[in-house]
């Protein structure tokens, strides 16, 4: 998790299939390094399938990036996958 002020940040992993939480990370960075990994083994139609969330401590949640638009922010398109 990280500390944003006085708040702490876990940032999320859902699928937009399932709607289950496939995974949590203490930064957003590891975040991304695990979808890297995830694209890399399965292409990029399983990551435009998530969308990637920061929950503060309050639980209030925010939407980072999902589908095409977490695609680019790893910087990997359909095309090269």
């Amino acid at each position: 998790m990280r500390y944003i002020g006085k708040e702490i940040m876990t940032y999320e992993l859902w699928s937009g299939v399932s709607g289950n939480l496939v995974g949590a990370f203490p930064s957003e960075d590891a975040a991304l390094e695990a979808l890297r990994s995830a694209a890399a083994r399965n292409g990029t139609g399983y990551v435009e399938s998530l969308a990637l969330i920061a929950e503060d401590d309050a639980g209030e949640s925010r939407l980072i990036a999902e589908g095409q638009q977490l695609s680019r922010r790893l910087g990997v398109s359909a095309q090269t996958a």
